[in-house]
């Protein structure tokens, strides 16, 4: 389903979007992207990226997804045993006590 999917792509997202943070200071005495040291680090180009592409991403992905599964888990919290919740959500809280699971959300980070 495309929770599935939305949980596999998210670590890597995440990942990618931090990247664009990840400064280092070379011997010129400015600041390079690490996966590119072609970019200025804080350049008005770099602060778009970040402003319009990363720091967005990061509030989506980073926050908005676990949220959002959080709030329907917890929902169902009291239904956890049906087979609808079960082949939506299952994959998240199988393995965990009924009373802890949103368990797999706090271990996301």
């Amino acid at each position: 389903t495309i929770i599935i999917l939305l949980f596999m792509a998210h670590p890597n997202i995440v990942k990618t979007m931090f990247s664009g943070f990840s400064c280092k200071e070379l011997g010129d005495g400015n600041s390079y992207l690490n996966g590119d040291f072609e970019i200025k680090c804080w350049t008005s180009e770099h602060i778009k990226w970040v402003l319009f592409v990363a720091a967005p991403s990061l509030l989506i992905w980073g926050v908005g997804i676990p949220i959002a599964a959080w709030t329907m888990m917890a929902k169902h919290r009291n239904n956890l045993n049906s087979a609808e919740v079960k082949s939506k959500f299952g994959f998240l809280f199988i393995g965990y006590r009924p009373s802890a699971y949103y368990w797999e959300l706090v271990i996301l980070y």
